[in-house]
Parts: C-alpha cells; structure tokens; sequence
C-alpha cells in the first residue's frame, strides 16, 4: 500500500513544463482514463521491500506523468465490508484483496496495459487489472451518480 503514497504528493506537484505558445493545426489526440487495480501479493512486504518499491516506484510516477499519463493513485484502507455472494466461507476473498487503485490517461487499453506492465510492483508480488473508467449508463436507475475520487 505504500508503494503508490509515497509519491501521492509528487504526482500532484511534480513539475510541469512551463506554458509555451503551440500554434498547429494538428488534432490532439483523445485521452481516455483507465484505472489499474493493484492486487495485493501473496506474501507481505518486509520493510526493506516496502522501501525499495517506494524508491523505483517515484521515478516511475515521474516518467509516466512526463509522458503525459496524469497519474492520480488512491490507497484502499485495509478495513473492509464484504456483502453477497463474496462474504461467504467459499469464496476466498482474501485471497488476493484490492489494495490501491491508480487512475492514469491512455489512449486505449493497450496503452494502459503498457503503463502497467513497466510498474515497479509487478516484481514486488504484486498483480495488476487493468480497466477503462466509464461513467454508468445513461439511463440506468442510480441512486446517485458517483464522480472519480
């Protein structure tokens, strides 16, 4: 879990390059989001291992926010409530328990997937789902449409 709050304050405050005038008729090209849900390794993390994740994952951060992936990650409490078919003793729901989510910009899956497989944590134990961010279906009953943490 602490392989993405290390560096939460310098996805939000690493440098940007500084404004310059760009005039071009090229299109830009769409950025979708895409979230990567970190699953947690079989094994914990010694806190020489935690130490060594933090360090490769900064300059990871660096780089991905650089080329223009927007990096916002959220750390998942370890407390939790299990409700349905996943609360029951068959179901071993522990077995590999969503730890962090990171949100990034991609321009398809494809991309995406790339950015996830060249984190850090991958050689830590750690699995990595990948999934587009799509808002509900117009016209679904909802009770209230949630917005991206």
């Amino acid at each position: 879990m602490l392989m993405l709050a290390a560096f939460l304050p310098l996805i939000n405050s690493s440098a940007q390059p500084a404004a310059t005038l760009s005039i071009t008729n090229q299109p830009t090209p769409i950025m979708k989001t895409f979230v990567i849900l970190f699953h947690q390794a079989p094994r914990p993390l010694t806190d020489t291992d935690r130490q060594r994740l933090t360090e490769e994952t900064i300059p990871w951060a660096r780089r991905q926010n650089g080329a223009g992936h927007k990096l916002d990650p959220r750390i998942l409490a370890p407390e939790r409530a299990l409700r349905g078919l996943e609360s029951t003793a068959a179901t071993p729901a522990d077995a590999s328990p969503v730890t962090a989510l990171l949100f990034l910009e991609a321009h398809d899956l494809s991309e995406a997937a790339q950015v996830a497989e060249s984190h850090p944590a991958l050689r830590y134990g750690f699995s990595i789902e990948v999934r587009p961010w799509a808002p509900p279906i117009p016209g679904a009953p909802t009770a209230k449409t949630p917005t991206r943490p």
